[in-house]
């Protein structure tokens, strides 16, 4: 590869994150990458209609790392808050970030660029993660153009994915600074999964399910989110209800 994935996707250390470190920038990822990559520090009280969009994006990635330090610091005690209350639903995104780490941990060792790059799992599973949010941003938060997405639609084009990922090897796939964090490690998992039967069958199938398995949960889910109208507005929605309609001020990229 001609550039280094790593500074174009996001500029972290060369060195081995540990799960402290990770699981604090998944915490605080809206807010780093609003800073870092746009020049922005977002208000914490701001109580307009962008802060309710904001403030939904930030508890989502709080959630998220709850869970994850649960899952990857061995926590216990956060087990009954993360269970029986709101944070419950917060737990598939966890599930996927995992997801992303099972593979990178199985890709990484198999696939020359992905050393040379230092791209070690941990490493990989951030990129994943803050692709994840810039995308949330700026399809939710700071987009002049909006499109809905629903949750059975979502469901649908995953399982089409996971279609496509068995023919992924097939295309070709460069690594070059177009190429996502996602799709790097999905390409780069079904250039194994061609040449590897074992790998094919145990860990890109186990991937594949845990994704379907995400959007299915997200689905079937009474989880608090954002969702764009034609119109460029938003709304919150929560507890299967219709959210209120919330007028959308312009963001610049």
């Amino acid at each position: 590869m001609n550039r280094n994935l790593q500074n174009t996707w996001y500029k972290l250390p060369n060195t081995p994150l540990s799960n402290e470190q990770c699981i604090r920038l998944i915490r605080n990822a809206p807010d780093l990458l609003m800073e870092h990559r746009h020049g922005i520090i977002l208000p914490f009280e701001n109580l307009e209609e962008d802060g309710v969009v904001l403030k939904t994006i930030r508890e989502q990635y709080r959630g998220e790392a709850d869970w994850l330090e649960y899952f990857l610091l061995n926590k216990n005690e956060l087990l009954p808050e993360l269970t029986f209350t709101d944070k419950v639903g917060y737990k598939p995104f966890a599930e996927r970030a995992l997801s992303y780490l099972r593979l990178a941990q199985e890709v990484y060792p198999r696939v020359d660029w992905a050393q040379d790059q230092r791209l070690y799992p941990l490493t990989w599973m951030l990129h994943c993660e803050i692709e994840i949010c810039e995308n949330i941003l700026r399809n939710s938060y700071y987009s002049g153009t909006l499109n809905i997405v629903g949750k059975v639609a979502q469901y649908e084009l995953a399982l089409k994915h996971c279609e496509w990922l068995n023919t992924a090897h097939r295309w070709t796939f460069e690594g070059t600074a177009q190429s996502s964090p996602i799709e790097a490690l999905e390409v780069g998992a079904a250039y194994v999964a061609k040449e590897d039967v074992n790998f094919r069958g145990t860990y890109f199938l186990d991937y594949q399910r845990s994704i379907k398995r995400f959007h299915r949960q997200i689905k079937n889910s009474r989880l608090v989110g954002v969702a764009a109208n034609p119109d460029g507005g938003f709304r919150v929605l929560g507890n299967g209800q219709r959210g209120k309609q919330k007028s959308k001020r312009g963001f610049g990229n």
